[in-house]
């Protein structure tokens, strides 16, 4: 470890705390590929059999709590196998769930906020930003861009029908 002395000089060098990014207890935080595998299998078991993020009070401590996963182990899996932070691998599941039940003419008479609202999202600017970072658009658009294609494939059966040779 380095002094301050160490690490402050002005002697035309003009080095200002160096810094060490390799320190004994980061390389004690480090986690084997075993390790991160067999997380990443507890949490995606969690995730799909129990679906927590659909309650909106969802936290971290809680996953830690339902698959044991001490909570800087969690973090630490998280970061490192999906890219990410806790709060958007949760709101990826929450617009995945989204997008799996748009097509549901129960939801047809949702609201957005009541989407959101039955995802687990508790803000609605969260809920718009969330949606548009995993989809590129906002819900509306999707939800017309989704509307189109519908349209679009019901004009277009007829002439698929029609190409098709006619059994005789």
């Amino acid at each position: 470890m380095l002094s301050f002395a160490d690490s402050f000089s002005f002697a035309g060098k003009f080095k200002l705390f160096d810094r060490n990014t390799d320190t004994d207890s980061e390389r004690k935080m480090k986690l084997s590929r075993e390790k991160h595998k067999f997380y990443k299998e507890q949490i995606e078991s969690y995730l799909k059999s129990e679906r927590p993020y659909l309650n909106t009070d969802f936290r971290m401590n809680d996953m830690v709590e339902a698959t044991g996963i001490p909570r800087h182990h969690l973090s630490m899996t998280i970061n490192s196998v999906y890219h990410t932070n806790f709060n958007n691998l949760i709101n990826r599941h929450r617009i995945e769930y989204i997008l799996s039940r748009f097509d549901d003419p129960v939801w047809d008479h949702l609201t957005l906020e009541g989407v959101a609202g039955v995802a687990g999202f508790n803000s609605r600017t969260t809920f718009l930003n969330a949606f548009k970072k995993v989809t590129g658009m906002t819900p509306s658009k999707f939800r017309k861009k989704q509307e189109e294609r519908e349209e679009n494939a019901e004009v277009s059966m007829p002439r698929v029908l029609l190409s098709m040779p006619n059994p005789v």
